[in-house]
């Protein structure tokens, strides 16, 4: 449940995340053309958080093949089912009630969409937020020509919006990030 607003990735691409395909030395999930909805490879940039959060699974499932098991996974190697992640939202309580969540408040795909939005308003390229939501081009004439990934950009992206979510979790006056920062 923490790693998902740090990487907003489709939930089966985090239920199916794999240790082959982290690479913690660069700092990147890379995933192959066919674990993705578009069927072409994806480079995930990871944030200082996102690095801490998948090193703390490895003592747990790090010789196994998959980073979240269930807990017959121990035994079988099987990583955790559809709504896992969905369940565990709905069961969050609400401080301000001391309720569950409930269904509809919040799901693990809709942080894809929390992040969009944030991420706009927060002055970020539009090009490099839908590029980390591997999104297919709506201009098909440019995505056939323009092959960018934007890396660099998307790195400084994924750290400053992890540091953004700290500090609202902290509670601390948020300063907004601002593209480059």
């Amino acid at each position: 449940m923490k790693l998902i607003p740090l990487v907003f990735l489709r939930p089966c691409n985090i239920r199916y995340l794999r240790w082959e395909y982290i690479n913690t030395a660069d700092g990147f999930i890379e995933l192959p053309a066919d674990q993705m909805k578009t069927k072409k490879p994806f480079t995930v940039p990871l944030s200082k958080q996102a690095l801490a959060i998948i090193e703390e699974m490895r003592p747990l499932t790090g010789e196994r093949e998959f980073v979240f098991l269930t807990a017959r996974g121990e035994r079988t190697n099987t990583p955790m089912s559809e709504n896992t992640t969905t369940r565990a939202f709905q069961r969050l309580n609400n401080p301000e009630t001391n309720q569950p969540y409930g269904v509809g408040f919040v799901t693990s795909h809709g942080f894809r969409h929390t992040a969009s939005t944030f991420l706009n308003e927060l002055g970020f390229s539009d090009d490099a937020i839908e590029l980390q939501l591997h999104h297919e081009g709506k201009d098909r004439i440019r995505a056939t020509y323009n092959k960018a990934q934007l890396i660099t950009e998307r790195v400084k992206m994924m750290q400053a919006w992890a540091d953004y979510l700290d500090s609202l979790k902290a509670g601390a006056d948020v300063i907004p990030i601002k593209r480059g920062a």
